[in-house]
């Protein structure tokens, strides 16, 4: 991960200067500075997930089960949503949040693209136009952003959790809800879905 621009807390003191490598003990130090300004918008990552890399994962998932080879087996139909999944609104920090899933959780990354393709199967079942598909697949894609901010034992099978680790997965639609308002992709969707 690199930092793309400074980052300041919130009493303007320059924590880390644009351009520093940040690797796993510097990254999990920075939250107890009170920065100015949320996290995700100060790192990034190269490569970054963009519509490529969902297109390219979204292939990969029809070729394994035949249930999803079954459900593009029409070509026009095939290339409509690949379309809508690869045109899904994805600001830096919400790529970045994405570029990190598809490392550290990657089922959680496939378990996301299986929904995304899913559920713009299914609106396309239901007469949805092609405007309308990549919203219906952005919402399904990104729900589980939340979950890369909690503890990831309970992610794990058998696990039994403590009451903590409870309280992080009743919360994290709400995180994920919190970061897709703050980059504003809900309004981005609608405003494509509109054109």
């Amino acid at each position: 991960m690199i930092v793309s621009k400074a980052i300041y807390n919130t009493q303007g003191i320059k924590v880390i200067e644009a351009g520093v490598a940040v690797d796993e003990r510097v990254y999990e130090r920075l939250p107890a500075h009170q920065l100015a300004t949320p996290l995700e918008e100060s790192v990034g990552t190269e490569p970054i997930v963009n519509g490529a890399v969902l297109r390219r994962a979204t292939l990969a998932l029809i070729a394994r089960p035949p249930l999803f080879e079954r459900m593009v087996a029409q070509p026009l139909r095939r290339d409509r949503l690949l379309a809508a999944i690869e045109a899904v609104p994805l600001p830096r920090p919400i790529a970045f949040q994405l570029t990190l899933m598809h490392e550290l959780q990657p089922a959680l990354f496939q378990h996301g693209v299986a929904g995304a393709l899913t559920a713009a199967w299914l609106g396309d079942e239901g007469l949805a136009t092609q405007q309308d598909l990549t919203p219906i697949a952005a919402a399904v894609l990104l729900r589980d952003l939340g979950m890369m901010h909690m503890d990831p034992v309970p992610l794990q099978p058998a696990v039994p959790l403590s009451r903590d680790q409870r309280r992080q997965l009743y919360a994290h639609p709400r995180v994920s809800a919190m970061l897709l308002e703050r980059q504003q992709v809900c309004a981005t969707s609608r405003s494509a879905a509109a054109r």
